[in-house]
């Protein structure tokens, strides 16, 4: 349950999220014997007695009881030889329920070594039975490796782009650090039109995959569903002026930053919401445009103004579970994307006006700290600057740039790693699959959402 509560966080945030997976539940279960923690008293009574017993230490079952602690179950063998498939066979890397059943087997299989680590202290692993058998000391040593092993590569199938993993090692060590990779010289990073939208922006993804954005001009949010964007949500009703500008999914809520009613909303998967931030009652004078959350839940957001300096705030809840709005730095002209950085130490704020971006420390509670900023390569007119942008699961800034049809990969000090086609000339955001391999873009001058696989970016750092 903590391997997979651990794994579910640093996955996507949502401790939850394997633990709902039928495809997780099963394996995990099997291969960690979690059934030999039914109490005795229930375990010895009736068909229980099966269950206890043998069906928990399943390599007794398979193998017989003197294969105990044999080398292939008591090991890392089993978790290496589904990542071996996965990268090898590009069917079951890029099936998600190969991947989830996989990542369940590892996980079972680290809980399964570390119990036996801690509990049986004066067993021999029998490594090649009546062969080699290693003393109580190395045994312990051995489980607890083959452990940890075990959990990091069910970390490593979270990635789910297995794919390249074995070109990549061949091909990263002639590939430059500093190569700027464009569409020209890798055309499987083209932009591939998902859907048609009247004017996109705020691109988001659920948890399962499902691709939502909103709709400017209607006011209203949507989901793709085989290739349509339909109306999942009406946010202009009756006399209330809906303007969704930014969203972005907090586990399974997803949360919007409306302009046109100066809030923050939180809507619940049955469509319910509640408004988060409030420009009447929370104290900004300016819509939310864009916004992005740190490691604990707190939402930064833009409230930008095209003739004003405008500023960014940050909410979160307190003690008794009410949001709580606070300003976190202010003076930018027209400061539209945001984005957290995964280790939650900085904020990343899109100054359209002055085509740069700010870095912004983030204190414990919260707060600015110091500022640095770096300009993205140069534009021809000062309405062209960055605008949505979103950190993927290696650190990497992906930041839009309207008006120039570019999305650049970045590193947090600025050194662009990459400069990628959007579609059309006006890109207003990304976000990313759940594993990664995918870049979901609203585009506004083509009327479009776009999505491209970014495989091939796997080695740039």
């Amino acid at each position: 349950m903590a391997f997979a509560c651990t794994l579910g966080t640093l996955h996507n945030g949502d401790a939850t999220h394997f633990l709902r997976e039928w495809a997780f539940v099963i394996p995990c279960v099997i291969s960690s014997s979690a059934l030999f923690f039914i109490p005795q008293r229930i375990a010895k009574k009736g068909a229980m007695k099966f269950l206890h017993y043998p069906l928990p230490d399943w390599d007794v079952l398979l193998l017989g009881p003197a294969s105990h602690r044999h080398w292939i179950t008591h090991s890392p063998i089993l978790p290496a030889t589904t990542l071996f498939l996965a990268a090898r066979y590009a069917s079951l890397g890029e099936s998600t329920l190969f991947r989830i059943a996989a990542i369940g087997l590892c996980i079972g299989v680290g809980s399964h070594l570390f119990w036996d680590c801690v509990s049986s202290r004066s067993h021999k692993i029998v490594f090649l039975p009546y062969w080699i058998a290693f003393k109580p000391s190395w045994s312990r040593i051995y489980l607890l490796s083959g452990a940890a092993t075990s959990v990091i590569i069910a970390f490593l199938l979270t990635g789910a782009t297995l794919r390249p993993v074995f070109a990549e090692i061949a091909t990263s060590s002639t590939r430059s650090a500093n190569q700027i990779v464009t569409t020209e010289n890798t055309p499987s990073l083209k932009p591939v039109k998902l859907a048609d939208l009247e004017n996109p922006e705020g691109v988001s993804v659920a948890p399962n995959g499902e691709v939502f954005a909103v709709d400017m001009t209607n006011g209203r949010v949507v989901k793709v569903v085989k290739g349509v964007a339909e109306t999942w949500l009406q946010t202009s009703v009756g006399d209330v002026k809906s303007v969704p500008n930014g969203s972005k999914f907090w586990k399974r809520t997803l949360f919007v930053a409306d302009s046109g009613r100066k809030q923050i909303i939180a809507v619940e998967p049955n469509k319910s919401f509640q408004i988060v931030a409030d420009a009447t009652r929370d104290g900004f004078t300016h819509g939310p445009n864009d916004l992005s959350f740190a490691r604990d839940g707190s939402i930064y957001f833009s409230t930008p103004k095209w003739d004003a300096l405008s500023g960014v705030y940050f909410c979160k809840r307190d003690k008794k579970g009410v949001w709580k709005t606070t300003l976190f730095a202010d003076g930018f002209k027209f400061p539209n994307g945001v984005a957290v950085s995964p280790d939650g130490k900085f904020v990343f704020v899109g100054e359209n006006q002055k085509n740069r971006i700010w870095k912004i420390e983030r204190r414990k509670d919260g707060g600015a700290g110091a500022k640095t900023s770096f300009n993205l390569p140069p534009v021809p007119q000062n309405w062209m600057g960055p605008d949505g942008m979103r950190f993927d699961n290696r650190g990497r800034l992906f930041a839009t740039q309207f008006g120039t049809g570019k999305i650049h990969v970045l590193t947090t000090d600025g050194r662009v790693l990459a400069t990628l086609d959007a579609g059309g000339s006006n890109p207003t955001n990304v976000a990313f699959s759940p594993d990664f391999k995918t870049l979901y873009v609203s585009e506004n001058q083509t009327k479009a959402l776009y999505k491209i696989d970014i495989c091939a970016l796997r080695s740039l750092k």
